[in-house]
């Protein structure tokens, strides 16, 4: 019997409480109901210095222990918070460390959050931004915009369909990756 999906949750906003933390979670709770083994990243670990160009060799021991979660990982769910039209200072500079050596073939789900009523800038420029990369970015997303009311009044009929969304990612992530991964056992490896 094969072990467990294993999804590594990075949360782009380091603000205690944040909509975007609460809706990485949804969504890994949505998945290990599915059977995954989940973690979400802690802001210590994504509260890193910038991305400067570095060899590999001399980052700091934060990134190395970043990329190596990473690596460990089946997949990644990627939250941001929409600013400024598009993804998180703090999850871009994770990203430019992890680097495309590891993030080339890596299975991600993304979602992304905003207080307007579109966080679709945020959605697209992360998942170009994972394509980039080589990262194998699934088709389910969940965009959360209005996170104020969604979060706010979860029973109201469109946070009861914007929360759907998050489930459905929760559950289309370790599918995606046990049907990949049956597909490459035929072909080759994924990565």
């Amino acid at each position: 019997m094969n072990p467990p999906v294993h999804i590594l949750g990075l949360c782009g906003s380091l603000r205690p409480g944040s909509y975007t933390r609460q809706a990485a979670t949804i969504v890994l709770d949505a998945a290990r109901a599915e059977g995954a083994s989940t973690a979400l990243a802690s802001d210590v670990e994504l509260n890193l210095p910038l991305c400067d160009g570095r060899p590999e060799q001399a980052a700091p021991g934060a990134v190395i222990a970043l990329r190596e979660r990473v690596r460990r990982a089946d997949a990644l769910l990627l939250a941001t918070p929409e600013y400024c039209g598009t993804l998180s200072a703090v999850l871009k500079n994770a990203i430019e460390w992890i680097g495309p050596e590891i993030l080339a073939g890596k299975i991600i789900g993304v979602v992304s959050v905003a207080a307007s009523t579109s966080a679709d800038g945020s959605m697209v420029a992360l998942r170009e931004l994972c394509l980039r990369e080589g990262a194998w970015v699934i088709p389910a997303r969940a965009s959360v915009p209005m996170a104020e009311r969604v979060f706010g009044l979860p029973d109201d009929e469109f946070s009861r369909l914007v929360l759907a969304h998050l489930h459905a990612l929760g559950t289309a992530l370790p599918e995606a990756v046990n049907r990949i991964d049956q597909n490459c056992t035929s072909r080759g490896s994924r990565s």
